[in-house]
This record gives C-alpha cells, sequence and structure tokens, in this order.
C-alpha cells in the first residue's frame, strides 16, 4: 500500500489526538472522523476555543461545537482567531 492509498483517518495527528482527548475529557460525545474533519479545517487552536465556548454556553455536543467553528467562519475569522468574535457595538 502506497502512501496516497492509506486512508487520511488511519493516521492520527498529535494535534488530533490532543483534540479528541478534550472532547472526551469533557464528555463530549464524538467521531473520531468529525474531529479530524474539524481540526484540518480550523486547527487545534481554533477547535479548542469552539470547544470552550460551547462547555461555557452549557452546550457539551459536537454539533454545537461545529455551529461555533461555522459562524466564526462566516463572519471572516482567520483561522489563528484569539476567541469567540467580539460586539461590534
Amino acid at each position: 500500500t502506497t502512501p496516497e492509498n492509506e486512508s487520511s483517518s488511519a493516521v492520527m495527528t498529535s494535534d488530533l489526538i490532543t483534540l479528541e482527548t478534550k472532547f472526551r475529557e469533557n464528555s463530549v460525545p464524538v467521531s473520531t472522523k468529525n474531529l479530524e474533519i474539524i481540526e484540518k479545517k480550523y486547527g487545534l487552536a481554533v477547535c479548542t476555543k469552539a470547544l470552550r465556548e460551547a462547555l461555557k454556553q452549557g452546550h457539551p455536543e459536537f454539533r454545537y461545537v461545529a455551529g461555533i467553528l461555522t459562524n466564526w467562519e462566516a463572519e471572516g475569522l482567520p483561522a489563528d482567531r484569539a476567541g469567540p468574535p467580539r460586539s461590534r457595538h
């Protein structure tokens, strides 16, 4: 088998393992595949911040975390954003 033929989910990066640990430590059920998708798209730091925000809001669910990430992305936030969007008031 060549590396091109191997499934990307077969190899877990250290960031993906870290992210999975953070979700599991907070009793947030999630599949490795879903974590892989968001980690590749947004990166460890942003995903971790979204998880913290979901927990702070009392919603320990992957769908809520994914929604936060989608909202942040729609607002044009850079991948290295330090936190949730600031109010524009």
